[in-house]
Formats: structure tokens, C-alpha cells, sequence
């Protein structure tokens, strides 16, 4: 994955011409980061009722292991969730220090 944001961050740095772009980046990934976050809370809520849920399944006695494979998928899920929004905050972070850089002037 940090792989993949590496490319993704090479091949933004390529094309934004200036700082504004560097802003509208700030903007994109902020917004996305949130996003994620709450994607990722959703998820907490869904395992929590997979949990209250799984206290009733007859499957829990027998086969403990299936009955919290769906609470433990979103519980998965909700993580994922959580260190996307992580590597979005990071990204924005270093768009906007971009955006704070000088840019030299050529004639």
C-alpha cells in the first residue's frame, strides 16, 4: 500500500504546476481523510451490533469462531478504514508544506 502512495504522491508532485494546486491537494485529501474516518466509525457501529447480535446465534456454541467472523470483518474493515484516513492526513500534510515551499522564479 505505501508503495502505491508513494507513486500516487510522485505523480502529483510531477503535475502540480504551483502552489495553488498543492492547496487544491490539501483540500482533496482533507476531504477524503474524513470521509474515511467516518466509513471507519460506520464500521465500529456495524461490529458492535454483529457482536450484541451474535450473543443470540446458536452458531456461537458450536462453532464459536463463525458466529464474530462477520464482527471481526468489519472490526477488519473499520482498520483499513482507519489508517487510509492516516495516510490521506499524511498527504495532505505534505501537499500543504508544498504549498508553503517558495517555488524558484526562472526567466
Amino acid at each position: 500500500m505505501k508503495h502505491i502512495l508513494t507513486l500516487i504522491l510522485t505523480a502529483t508532485l510531477t503535475f502540480a504546476a504551483g502552489p495553488v494546486n498543492h492547496r487544491e491537494m490539501v483540500k482533496t485529501y482533507g476531504g477524503r481523510a474524513v470521509e474515511l474516518e467516518a466509513k471507519a466509525d460506520r464500521h465500529e457501529k456495524e461490529a458492535e451490533r454483529l457482536d450484541k447480535a451474535s450473543l443470540n446465534n446458536p452458531l456461537r456454541h458450536k462453532w464459536p469462531a463463525m458466529a464474530a467472523a462477520p464482527a471481526e470483518r468489519e472490526r477488519r474493515l473499520a482498520m483499513q478504514a482507519r489508517r487510509a484516513a492516516s495516510e490521506a492526513r499524511q498527504l495532505a500534510a505534505k501537499h500543504h508544506s508544498l504549498s508553503e515551499q517558495k517555488l524558484p522564479v526562472t526567466d
